[in-house]
């Protein structure tokens, strides 16, 4: 079965970035030609009248660059929502070839044994935040900084509806739906954790989000390994992204970082509440000893 599925080679792990890559840009591009156009009257002011044409001098692409930035959030949605159709129709395609080559489908999980990931989803997303904060690494990457002031421009419900819930769901059925699902098939779940992790790091494109992006990527995959199934991941990456977002509008992170043992509290609780958790979840789903192994 391993050979079967490592016939599949580089490129089944290369595709789903072609895909997400090729429709962003066209996403992009129409976002820019709008942007473009609806800013045509200052951009008509900029120009001299008397040239009959418009030149893409630095103050014009000033001008759409800010105008893109503010919308980011916006245009990052709408990139995920274009690429999920996509993603499911691989994903699809993926579980029928599976099934060719006699790889058996997990049993389903009952609901409330997902409800703990809500709450692992929260504790991981303020107590991550806090340190991260606390390293004051943030100060160290201008891109994080400017795309982060750029995602909270945007108007409130955009960025529930976009951060909190398409981008998410868009990721995950990316990097575990598709891409550490076929490492795993291809190299063993002990390798395609760490692997695919590295991935999602690397994709976030600035060290901040790197280093949140790799601790969240071990604990989705390993979240994957355990349920079987994306909807796992999507649960926890939807939490957390939405705890993120609310708790940012709220000034909540401000109001922890006034006093340093309220820090030192949030914290050590979100670190408890995530490790209780982490145990309650591997415990649901250790497998029963023989009589043998307790012997």
């Amino acid at each position: 079965m391993g050979q079967n599925m490592k016939k599949r080679g580089f490129f089944s792990l290369v595709s789903p970035f072609l895909s997400y890559f090729v429709i962003s840009f066209v996403v992009q591009l129409i976002a820019m030609t709008v942007i473009l156009f609806s800013n045509l009257p200052e951009i008509l002011e900029i120009t001299n009248p008397a040239d009959m044409q418009i030149y893409m001098t630095e103050e014009i692409m000033t001008l759409i660059l800010e105008q893109y930035m503010h919308h980011l959030t916006l245009v990052t949605a709408a990139c995920a929502l274009c690429v999920m159709p996509v993603f499911a129709v691989m994903l699809r395609r993926d579980k029928v070839y599976e099934k060719q080559m006699g790889i058996p489908e997990r049993p389903a999980v009952s609901f409330g044994k997902y409800l703990p990931i809500i709450a692992l989803g929260a504790a991981l997303s303020i107590g991550f935040n806090n340190i991260l904060l606390l390293s004051n690494i943030r100060m160290y990457s201008e891109s994080y900084q400017a795309t982060s002031t750029a995602f909270y421009e945007e108007n409130f419900i955009i960025q529930l509806i976009g951060l909190g819930v398409l981008v998410p769901v868009a990721e995950e059925l990316m990097f575990r739906g598709l891409i550490y699902r076929r490492m795993s098939h291809m190299a063993g779940a002990r390798m395609a954790i760490p692997l695919s992790a590295v991935v999602f790091g690397v994709y976030h494109g600035n060290l901040v989000q790197g280093i949140y992006g790799f601790v969240m990527g071990c604990v989705l995959a390993w979240l994957y390994e355990k349920y079987g199934s994306t909807k796992a991941p999507v649960l926890l990456h939807v939490t957390a992204n939405l705890v993120s977002v609310i708790a940012t509008k709220a000034d909540f992170f401000t109001w922890i970082f006034q006093d340093f043992p309220r820090i030192a509290v949030v914290t050590a609780a979100c670190a408890a509440l995530g490790s209780g958790i982490f145990v309650l979840i591997r415990n649901m789903f250790a497998k029963p000893q023989t009589e043998s192994e307790e012997l």
